[in-house]
């Protein structure tokens, strides 16, 4: 009888390690799929500031929304 309660019990704990285990990598994985973004969004407003920066027309006579056009 001792014995079954020990394996009833190392069995619960295994099941709720594996829950626990797919709750991380889940977590894992959204914040990977969020950094992804982050990182797109980075990239595109380094490529807009590297735009700006290589345009021969003086930037500092721009003003507002002139000053950051990509078209």
């Amino acid at each position: 009888k001792r014995e079954g309660v020990k394996i009833d019990a190392a069995q619960t704990n295994i099941h709720q390690y594996h829950r626990d285990t797919q709750k991380r990598i889940d977590y894992l994985k959204q914040s990977l799929d969020d950094l992804d973004a982050s990182i797109k969004l980075v990239q595109a407003a380094e490529a807009r500031h590297a735009l700006i920066a290589a345009s021969p027309q003086h930037v500092l006579t721009k003003k507002g929304v002139d000053a950051w056009a990509v078209s």
